[in-house]
């Protein structure tokens, strides 16, 4: 076994898949997870919501929450899971406490939701955090996610999108906070992303303010169009 490098290749090549990486028990599973905890996690159920990729139980195209906004900059969004229960409890884990291991298995279910939703890209770019933040942290979760993505879709991962501007934390914002928070915030690199079919990749999707920002920045770059998939919809 060749030895471990960077993050990323830790996760990517000296990863046990016979260990859970939501609750740490043995397992056979898919997605390295034990059958206990992939029932217990709270996966999306169609309908979808086009835009979001959350669960849509109204008679709208549309979820309720995506109307009850301006139009999205995006043409289409995916994502896994409700951020509840276990998801919620992961999703805090390879954020706050490091737990890389579960970026493994969010791409792993982030790529079986992106198959069986016939989509297609040019390129993967995560939302890429402040180098402020990075600094603080040590890593961006969501490039962990999305690299890992990128190995089991063959999409190549692509880092053309900036975060120019240093930003306060959202959790505690509404939508329209959030939207100024942002303003300028993202920038893309033009001669990369133009004609491009981007899929720009979070870790979770909430009011969709983040998602604004960074896809408006990537369609004024001349992206041809891009899509959205979370692991999570709060």
């Amino acid at each position: 076994m060749t030895p471990c490098g960077n993050t990323l290749t830790r996760i990517v090549d000296c990863f046990d898949a016979s260990v859970c990486s939501a609750c740490g028990a043995e397992t056979a599973e898919k997605h390295s997870m034990c059958s206990k905890c992939l029932d217990a996690f709270p996966f999306l159920s169609p309908p979808f919501c086009p835009l979001c990729g959350g669960e849509n139980s109204g008679i709208f195209d549309m979820c309720l929450a995506c109307l009850k906004q301006e139009k999205r900059p995006w043409s289409r969004g995916i994502s896994v899971a409700r951020l509840d229960g276990v998801a919620k409890e992961m999703v805090h884990r390879l954020k706050y406490a490091s737990d890389t291991a579960i970026a493994r298995t969010f791409a792993s279910l982030a790529n079986e939701r992106f198959l069986e939703s016939e989509m297609q890209a040019d390129n993967v770019i995560p939302i890429p955090t402040h180098w402020t933040r990075r600094l603080v942290r040590g890593f961006n979760q969501v490039n962990l996610i999305a690299g890992v993505f990128s190995k089991l879709s063959s999409i190549p991962l692509s880092h053309e999108l900036k975060r120019i501007k240093p930003t306060p934390k959202q959790a505690s914002l509404d939508r329209a906070a959030r939207l100024l928070n942002l303003q300028g915030a993202f920038a893309a690199h033009k001669s990369k992303v133009k004609g491009k079919k981007i899929l720009l990749m979070d870790d979770v999707i909430t009011t969709g303010a983040t998602m604004t920002a960074a896809v408006s920045a990537l369609l004024d770059a001349g992206a041809a169009d891009v899509a959205v998939l979370s692991i999570a919809r709060a």
